[in-house]
């Protein structure tokens, strides 16, 4: 995220407020544990994925 310190020219200035890291952005996530998560059964005991 960035804080806005001037914009009268071309490249705009600013400074950094915090980082990817700090947001926590881009965390990684296997289809695996997607699909785990939200995995349903109906009464048969077979599975399918709703979003």
């Amino acid at each position: 995220m960035w804080k806005l310190l001037t914009s009268i020219r071309t490249p705009l200035r600013g400074k950094v407020v915090r980082t990817e890291d700090e947001m926590g952005l881009r965390v990684a996530e296997t289809p695996e544990s997607v699909i785990a998560r939200t995995r349903k059964e109906n009464e048969l005991g077979v599975g399918f994925y709703q979003p």
